[in-house]
């Protein structure tokens, strides 16, 4: 007679003697569990931001040129400019807080591949107003990509590697703007609109490599569900809430030199493009060397907040002495300390909010880059009207700026350093 075997026994037992224990493999191949380890996802995520990011770069050259052939004044020039930042700010947050809800993935390849759609808008535009929209389009979506992939950075990574991740998003974010500029200049002769198309690949091509090795990380804190405003409102003030304006601070400042450095040149020191370019060159060479190689030792030796204020401190001076000079050489020097600085500050208050931010870690990083993106549009317009006072004025409001932040953070040092449990985050 014939008897079924009974579970966990008889033959059953004989047949997985040795194996028992071990879970059931599915069919197929299985993946490979390397591709899932924090520093592989990191390094396929800093990918991911370095496509989207030279794709953003190649199209900087070419922007101008295309505004032109629409017939767009250099009033409507600008605004195609101030239209991105404009429309970051205001939607930043909303993604960050998005993230927190529904994850940080299908908001970042949501973001990179709005991203490079609308590359494609621009380079099929045909007149001043199809373009505005297509740039209005691009900061609305563009503005995800920042604040959802610090927040799953800071998802990824120990408190101790933090400041060292966030150096490397920003070391992308440089590499991306020096290879980007140089790509679509030699794109250009063939066509005003071929680098907004490759552009618009770039982007494309990102998104689907994201998906398919981009996982999503668990959240190292609570994602509360909460009213937006009531989110926002509770970070502007929390004791962290200096981050902010920090943020804003160091992008203001930076952004008001890069609107008028060129004019300072032609119209101080008598200089050429050449020196310019170098000068743009350095600063972003010095950007990429420190937030690969040494923002991250620097921050675990000492911590965020004396990093912050050296880069501070380093940038006040870098742009006083620009301010006061009459030498092409003592100002690209200068250049570089404020890149130096720059490269400190950044990374720093990204890793200090990751630590500091108790709940809604998207949302903290989207109102970051809401205040970012708000330096980026108040900067250039401050330095463009002070220029025309004293061609020294904005560097040296700049140096002001950044010398006050400083003796705020050091004044803010306690209420903001990390405390002791964040270690576990």
């Amino acid at each position: 007679m014939r008897h079924r075997a009974k579970p966990g026994g008889g033959a059953a037992t004989a047949r997985g003697e040795g194996r028992s224990q071990r879970p059931a493999r599915p069919r197929g191949r299985a993946p490979d569990p390397s591709m899932h380890r924090p520093s592989v996802q990191i390094l396929l995520l800093l990918l991911t931001l370095f496509i989207m990011m030279v794709g953003f770069g190649i199209v900087i050259p070419t922007l101008p040129f295309l505004a032109r052939r629409v017939n767009a004044s250099p009033v409507q020039m600008g605004l195609l400019v101030t239209v991105w930042a404009a429309a970051q700010f205001l939607t930043a947050p909303l993604w960050g807080d998005v993230s927190d809800r529904v994850g940080r993935k299908p908001v970042l390849l949501a973001g990179v591949l709005g991203f490079g759609l609308t590359f494609f808008l621009m380079a099929l535009a045909r007149s001043y107003l199809a373009l505005l929209l297509a740039r209005l389009a691009g900061g609305l979506l563009s503005s995800a990509a920042l604040p959802t992939s610090q927040a799953m950075v800071a998802d990824l990574t120990e408190p101790e590697r933090r400041g060292a991740a966030m150096g490397a998003i920003g070391g992308v974010f440089s590499l991306g703007f020096m290879f980007g500029p140089a790509i679509g200049g030699a794109l250009a002769p063939l066509g005003l609109a071929v680098p907004f198309v490759v552009a618009g690949a770039l982007g494309t091509i990102a998104a689907p490599v994201g998906f398919l090795l981009l996982r999503e990380p668990p959240p190292r804190t609570p994602r509360v569900r909460q009213p937006l405003w009531r989110g926002v409102w509770a970070a502007l003030r929390s004791p962290y809430s200096i981050l902010f304006w920090l943020a804003f601070g160091a992008t203001f400042g930076g952004s008001a030199m890069f609107s008028m450095l060129g004019y300072y040149f032609i119209d101080r020191l008598a200089g050429s493009p050449t020196q310019v370019g170098l000068a743009f060159t350095l600063l972003g060479l010095a950007g990429v060397a420190l937030q690969f190689g040494l923002v991250g030792p620097l921050i675990r030796r000492w911590g965020e907040v004396a990093v912050t204020c050296a880069g501070l401190l380093v940038g006040a001076i870098g742009f006083a002495v620009t301010a006061a000079s009459a030498t092409a050489t003592v100002v690209i020097a200068c250049v570089v300390l404020i890149g130096i600085g720059l490269a400190l500050v950044r990374p720093a208050i990204t890793s200090l909010l990751s630590k500091r931010a108790e709940q809604g870690l998207g949302l903290a990083m989207g109102v970051q880059s809401a205040f970012d993106s708000l330096g980026r549009t108040v900067g250039p317009l401050w330095a463009g009207m002070i220029y025309a006072v004293d061609i020294r004025a904005p560097f040296a409001s700049s140096s002001a700026v950044f010398l006050l932040f400083f003796l705020a953070t050091l004044g803010a040092a306690r209420r903001v350093r990390p405390a002791p449990q964040t270690a576990g985050r």
